[in-house]
């Protein structure tokens, strides 16, 4: 990826330095090493070069470790090493791959918002999200158990009974004991890995079959009513609202948009965010968006919640529009279908409730 890197790197400098360019790409590196959500949440704002800006202290850490060996960055800099260190992060495909993915989709905002990077950050996330949700929800190949043996010489133990050799016996004895444990631990450790593999796949499947059952019965648990009777312009939050909640980790199964379409949510109509979150009903969504959760809804990474908490702040009243859409960088009339915006706030929803 280095090569790339040194493509990406022209956008801000019209200088080649090998030097400095190899330092760069360290520092990009070491901010890509597990990284936690608050880091990941700085870097997506950094990327998407949001007003709404990253805590103190995650963009000072994030400065200071992006500068590296080479010195500060200056503004438009930091961007792009943001974008990078999210690329990096991407092509792990592991649960911080899975977590920026997701915190990169939901603040594009289906196109609502725009992230100018020499990278594809959109493709990459969307790409990655897939891969996941593929390899992550196949049935897992056990390993065959490796043979245990037991390092015990019992012709020189015997021996040394045969001649009450005590120094031998006790040598003996610890190297029994010791052979005996490793063998314990080779096999626990064995058993183990098995179960997780089983409980991870038996827990996937419960959340499929949850999923499908809920399809099948065609009724919302959270309003009590048959899909097609919840109103046109809630549906979208309703239903990816219940699916979210029978998900258990991030990024959810590959077909979401599929279970979202045959549960009734159109992907040929357009949706307004402030339309659909002023049309809830206030009581369901004080029920589903509850105070607890508040302190984990974000402005830039989970604009639909941060829309429904700021409708839930003024009891339902639509004051809270103009503010949001200002606060959220987002047009008062622009629209997304309401497919992709079911998507989204299913895909938020698991950010809220800590994927």
């Amino acid at each position: 990826m280095l090569s790339d890197f040194s493509r990406w790197y022209e956008a801000v400098t019209l200088q080649h330095d090998e030097k400095l360019l190899g330092a760069r790409w360290a520092a990009v590196e070491l901010a890509a090493q597990k990284p936690t959500r608050p880091a990941l949440e700085a870097l997506v704002r950094l990327a998407f070069r949001s007003r709404q800006s990253a805590s103190t202290s995650e963009l000072a850490t994030l400065k200071s470790t992006l500068a590296g060996e080479a010195g500060p960055v200056g503004e438009e800099e930091l961007n792009l090493l943001a974008a990078a260190t999210l690329a990096v992060i991407l092509s792990k495909a592991d649960s911080s791959a899975a977590l920026a993915a997701t915190l990169i989709r939901t603040t594009h905002l289906g196109g609502l918002r725009v992230v100018t990077q020499p990278m594809d950050l959109i493709g990459m996330a969307t790409n990655t999200m897939r891969s996941i949700s593929d390899t992550s929800r196949r049935r897992q190949v056990l390993k065959t158990a490796s043979s245990a043996t037991i390092n015990f010489a019992p012709v020189e133990a015997l021996e040394a009974v045969k001649t009450f050799d005590q120094e031998h016996i006790e040598k003996a004895f610890v190297g029994l004991v010791q052979s005996t444990k490793l063998v314990l631990q080779t096999l626990a450790k064995q058993q183990l890995q098995y179960e997780q593999a089983v409980s991870s796949y038996v827990r996937i499947q419960d959340e499929e079959l949850d999923m499908l059952w809920w399809l099948h019965g065609s009724s919302s648990f959270s309003m009590s009513i048959p899909f097609s009777e919840i109103p046109a312009l809630s549906r979208p939050l309703v239903l990816a609202k219940e699916l979210a909640d029978m998900t258990a980790t991030l990024p959810g199964p590959l077909g979401i948009q599929a279970l979202l379409s045959r549960a009734g949510v159109a992907a040929d109509v357009p949706v307004n965010v402030q339309e659909s979150v002023q049309n809830l009903a206030i009581e369901w969504l004080r029920t589903a968006l509850p105070e607890a959760n508040s302190p984990n809804v974000s402005p830039v990474t989970t604009p639909i919640h941060e829309a429904m908490k700021r409708r839930a702040e003024v009891h339902g009243d639509d004051s809270w529009m103009g503010v949001w859409a200002s606060v959220c960088d987002v047009k008062s009339d622009e629209r997304l279908c309401a497919l992709s915006f079911a998507e989204l706030a299913y895909y938020e929803r698991l950010l809220i409730h800590g994927g």
